[in-house]
């Protein structure tokens, strides 16, 4: 991704935004509501408020709960989707007024609703200056790409759904050990990130994607363990095999102990990455405490998911090390330019939640964020290490050492 200075320097100051609400649920395995069941999915990935009220009578907007027990089948099916379009919550046109509605309560606290802050404000910002979306949803990394997105056509849903679209990226999901009905006490979600089918030697610029079940999309080799299993041998697809060795069957990214709740997949995933473009210049995204939840549909003989929503905390030092790959002029943004320095005050009060399980007095490190998405069924393709761009910078002023 290249963006401008001038337009870097515009977001920085746009995105300038408070933040307070840092208390991370207890995450384990398997992430669970407060209290009661999220509902089913709706428009967006959303899901019907659910949980206890907080001291103003916010009610939590919360994942669905784990079901009682299986519904009566002996499947064991296996399907995988690759992510068509995302919504960032950059496009709500009442984003500033009402707040963010694409994610869900992550910290548990209706900051600016009648709960206190529920962690340390980053220095300089008022305590509890940061307002929770509807049922406290916690997603402040939408007001950043909104505010991106106003300088810069880069950036963005559109720009991001545009490029999957045409094959750019993706994210490839794989379900296992599915039952096929509309409650499943154990399934297994992998995630597995693609920098696009054009990073393949063989596909020429102007292929797309047919999105039929037929797309075979390679992988990006860091988020795959070596071993042997499916995929072990480089993976097929249409210009032959990969890089040999990463297995599959050895995603770094899934939960072996996600559910299915009322057609609802649930899964919690403690990192996740999702790489945004297919050249040499990316933004990558890394999220921490984070899981993922999406409505199972029929899809001719297989599934596929809707309204799914990836949510989690991106830390303020994994933002600045993406910015790496954030190319002006075929060069790295370095810490002692003065745009890097405008986009790193604003990120740093930005900062509205913990990465890690916390409380009042643990400082804020990180932005929350939440995406919704739609998936197609995919095939995962040939396992490819991409050639991502290399700091220009001297180590002295790198991104990838700096922090808030």
């Amino acid at each position: 991704m290249i963006i401008g200075k001038q337009a870097l320097a515009r977001m920085a100051v746009a995105i300038g935004v408070t933040a307070a609400s840092c208390f991370a649920p207890p995450f384990g395995v398997v992430p669970r509501p407060v209290s009661g069941d999220g509902g089913s999915g709706g428009s967006g990935g959303e899901l019907a408020a659910g949980g206890a009220g907080g001291a103003g009578g916010c009610v939590h907007k919360v994942w669905p709960g784990l079901p009682t027990m299986d519904d009566p089948s002996s499947a064991n099916l296996e399907f995988i989707v690759a992510v068509r379009s995302v919504d960032m919550g950059d496009g709500a046109p009442d984003l500033d007024s009402v707040g963010p509605k694409i994610g869900y309560d992550l910290d548990l606290h209706c900051t600016g609703d009648g709960d206190p802050s529920s962690c340390l404000a980053p220095p300089g910002v008022a305590a509890a200056s940061y307002k929770d979306g509807p049922g406290g949803v916690d997603n402040v990394a939408a007001k950043l790409f909104a505010s991106a997105k106003a300088f810069s056509t880069k950036i963005g849903s559109v720009r991001y759904t545009e490029s999957a679209e045409m094959g750019g990226w993706s994210l490839l999901l794989r379900v296992q050990e599915y039952n096929g009905t509309s409650n499943d006490t154990h399934v297994k979600l992998s995630l597995f990130p693609s920098p696009g089918i054009h990073t393949q030697s063989c596909v020429a610029d102007a292929t797309v994607p047919a999105w039929d079940g037929s797309d075979a999309w390679p992988i990006e080799s860091s988020s795959l363990e070596l071993g042997s299993g499916f995929g072990s041998d480089g993976g097929t697809g249409p210009c032959g095999k990969g890089v040999p060795g990463f297995s599959f069957d050895g995603a770094k990214f899934y939960d072996a102990n996600a559910y299915v709740s009322n057609g609802t997949l649930v899964a919690n995933i403690p990192n996740s990455q999702i790489i945004f473009a297919s050249s040499s210049s990316s933004t990558i995204l890394k999220l921490t405490a984070g899981f993922v939840t999406g409505k199972i549909v029929k899809d001719g003989t297989s599934f596929r998911l809707t309204n799914g929503v990836l949510a989690g905390r991106w830390k303020a030092v994994d933002l600045f090390s993406s910015l790496t790959h954030v190319l002006e002029n075929g060069k790295s943004i370095c810490t002692d330019s003065a745009v890097y320095q405008a986009v790193k005050l604003g990120v740093c009060q930005a900062r509205d939640i913990a990465a890690t399980l916390g409380g009042p007095t643990t400082p804020c490190d990180a932005l929350s964020l939440a995406l919704s998405f739609e998936t197609f069924p995919a095939k995962l393709g040939i396992v490819l290490t991409s050639a991502l761009s290399v700091s220009t910078c001297p180590q002295a002023t790198d991104p990838n050492l700096d922090s808030c």
